[in-house]
């Protein structure tokens, strides 16, 4: 049995729930507290000033150990950085019982969790490895930095690949992608309108263009 999780942030919340909805179970976090207050700046917080920088600031706060704020003190995770920390998150599923293989173009991942309960138990595991390993921190921020090193709305360009292929009504805007799942509002059969939105968050430029 498989489940599909998200690291924080990889799509928009409407997005995450739905995926949440379809497959029983889906872990994801957001930074800040129960209570929605901000988190605390630790006192070494680096002056982080790029496009990501309001992110790294936030992901900084809670990573779980020094090496791993090491990784984003510079605001520029490498891949061998990556490699580090995917391998450690690979280690942590693979030795509570659940399969993973590596992380998707946008931090995304599928896992596999025969040896353990259920995807409830799944979930807590593959959360708490996120979380101690820094994949929670480290592989989101690299995988969205490659996909929009400039951190612009990327959603006017998506929702235009989207019209463009042909998935979605000719009048379909940004905010419709932003606030609906795609197949919602899909003239095609969802499975079609699941991968068409993948190619498009993936090149949402120049897919499907002749």
């Amino acid at each position: 049995m498989n489940l599909r999780s998200s690291l924080p942030g990889v799509w928009n919340i409407a997005l995450t729930l739905a995926w949440c909805a379809i497959l029983t179970s889906c872990s994801f976090a957001v930074p800040a507290d129960p209570e929605g207050a901000p988190l605390s700046q630790p006192n070494d917080m680096p002056e982080f000033s790029g496009p990501w920088a309001d992110l790294f600031r936030d992901e900084y706060s809670r990573a779980p150990n020094d090496e791993i704020r090491g990784y984003l003190s510079d605001e520029v995770i490498s891949e061998a950085e990556n490699q580090a920390v995917t391998e450690a998150f690979r280690k942590c599923m693979n030795s509570r019982g659940l399969t993973f293989d590596d992380f998707e173009y946008d931090g995304s991942y599928r896992f596999g969790y025969t040896q353990v309960s259920g995807p409830d138990e799944a979930n807590e595991i593959a959360t708490d490895c996120e979380m101690s390993t820094g994949a929670d921190q480290v592989s989101f921020l690299y995988h969205q930095i490659k996909l929009n090193p400039e951190n612009t709305d990327r959603n006017p360009d998506i929702a235009a690949c989207l019209v463009r292929a042909g998935v979605v009504p000719s009048n379909y805007t940004a905010d419709d992608y932003k606030d609906y799942p795609v197949w919602e509002q899909a003239i095609t059969k969802v499975d079609a309108a699941k991968a068409t939105e993948e190619a498009c968050r993936r090149d949402p430029s120049g897919a499907f263009r002749g």
